[in-house]
């Protein structure tokens, strides 16, 4: 782990955004349409933390792609998709 201030390659915030946060909008994405065909089910975990995390700058955003999910759920609301979100909350 490195403080946040130490940091001198931010490539890494790029490559955990790429997992952890873009994986999961592009899949969404690619099975929306026969999600709603067969009235399917997204089913989002993520791991949440009601603090910062220290020396871990980076993971704490890219780990809580649930917001695009808090959103679909809205937007899907009668549609036949539903969104359901676990949230393990750790200290």
């Amino acid at each position: 782990m490195v403080t946040f201030d130490a940091v001198t390659d931010f490539s890494v915030f790029e490559r955990l955004l790429a997992v952890n946060y873009l994986a999961a909008v592009y899949l969404t994405a690619a099975a929306l349409a026969h999600l709603k065909e067969s009235r399917g089910l997204i089913v989002a975990v993520a791991a949440r933390r009601p603090h910062g995390v220290p020396e871990a700058p980076a993971t704490r955003p890219a780990s809580t792609p649930c917001r695009i999910f808090e959103s679909l759920r809205i937007e899907l609301r009668g549609s036949g998709v539903d969104v359901t979100i676990i949230a393990r909350i750790s200290w």
